[in-house]
């Protein structure tokens, strides 16, 4: 289903060319998921058409999730997730998963003094559920005695 003011007349020649049908133009930034970064540079079906749970492909183009997780998978294993969902852009831009938007001072523990110059992997490290293995970003524990003897 396509929104009816991205279809008007119902005249698909809106979008498609009707020599190579395939070829198709379509400013996204009309939509509320303007395409940016790495975004632009996808074919439309990776995000258009998708399998349901039997595996069947369909076109969806109306009411398509924008939730990040919808398409990428939560490598952090739902440790920033807040009500249910988890914002990759909180900290990652849409060029490269960098987490170049990430800001310590925003957390519960921030890093000052020689803190500062402590490598992220010092401290977070690989922790093991189950038979996944993350890193672990949220800390619950981070007293003085936790690192220091």
């Amino acid at each position: 289903i396509i929104e009816p003011r991205f279809y008007p007349g119902g005249d698909c020649r809106v979008c498609h060319n009707e020599k190579r049908w395939a070829e198709v133009t379509f400013d996204h930034s009309l939509t509320k998921f303007g395409l940016t970064g790495a975004h632009v540079q996808q074919k439309c079906r990776a995000c258009h058409f998708r399998p349901d749970d039997k595996g069947v492909i369909h076109q969806k183009f109306y009411e398509l999730s924008a939730v990040c997780a919808s398409c990428h998978t939560d490598n952090h294993f739902r440790q920033f997730e807040k009500n249910g969902i988890t914002n990759c852009s909180d900290c990652h831009g849409t060029e490269n998963w960098n987490a170049s938007k990430f800001d310590h001072s925003e957390t519960a523990f921030q890093l000052d003094g020689k803190h500062e110059n402590v490598p992220c992997a010092k401290c977070h490290k690989p922790k093991t559920e189950g038979s996944v293995t993350f890193i672990e970003y949220k800390i619950k524990d981070f007293r003085c005695e936790s690192c220091h003897y």
